[in-house]
């Protein structure tokens, strides 16, 4: 099985992490919850690391 690259460590999100606003819900408790920043970070860089559509 392969083991898979890590894209960012702990000290390079903690200093990524400061760009980002807080995640906010709506008040009435609706709709779906936000995708966390560094989930939507990985993908982002996994794309433009591997070229794939």
């Amino acid at each position: 099985m392969k083991k898979r690259a890590v894209l960012l460590s702990e000290k390079q999100w903690a200093l990524l992490a400061l760009l980002f606003p807080e995640l906010k819900r709506r008040k009435d408790g609706r709709g779906r919850t936000w995708a966390s920043n560094r989930a939507c970070s990985l993908g982002i860089l996994w794309v433009l690391r591997t070229g794939a559509r």
